[in-house]
């Protein structure tokens, strides 16, 4: 699913999404599935992350992440999520650009499938190289977890000097963005 081109595609992919909301919500409230697919899926790709953010459970020391999923069973999943119609494929974690080599061939395969993907990031372990490649993989779009309003807050609940990273990655997606002509 690539972005709409003009006014009127814009407005019939709009249509088709608003189409499978009140279905959605009539199966919530009779809390029974009436053969409507999710509109995203959400995926863990590992529980690691270089930070032992002041809110995570994995900031305890006795913590063991879960064991982490192979490429066979991703591409699985994907085919699943794609044969149901979901358009939205969302990376998240720990942090997931730990397996960068992983979410970037994810990232490839889903795209293929037809599914836009996201990630979800402390922006850490981002640099101009990997948002290039991970572009022209097909991701779709980027979050960025900022926890505060100001540095000090972040950088409190984070770790030291990681509000200003997430900054200037915020910076650099806005300059590709522009430069390069990305639709991220």
């Amino acid at each position: 699913m690539d972005l709409p081109k003009s006014k009127w595609e814009f407005l019939v992919e709009g249509g088709r999404f608003a189409l499978r909301l009140p279905p959605l919500y009539l199966s919530y409230l009779r809390n029974h599935p009436i053969h409507v697919f999710p509109l995203s899926v959400d995926m863990n790709i590992t529980d690691r992350c270089n930070f032992r953010c002041k809110h995570c459970r994995g900031a305890t020391e006795d913590y063991k992440p879960k064991e982490e999923i192979d490429f066979a069973t991703m591409k699985k999943l994907i085919n699943d999520v794609a044969e149901m119609h979901i358009p939205y494929l969302t990376l998240g974690g720990g942090e997931p650009l730990i397996r960068y080599d992983f979410a970037l061939q994810t990232i490839e395969y889903a795209k293929s499938s037809g599914i836009e993907v996201g990630i979800v990031t402390n922006g850490s372990l981002l640099t101009e190289d990997r948002l290039a490649e991970l572009v022209k993989a097909g991701l779709h779009r980027i979050a960025f977890s900022l926890d505060g309003a100001d540095k000090e807050t972040h950088d409190w609940i984070r770790m030291p000097g990681s509000f200003d990273k997430i900054m200037s990655n915020l910076t650099l997606c806005q300059s590709m963005r522009k430069e390069k002509k990305f639709r991220l």
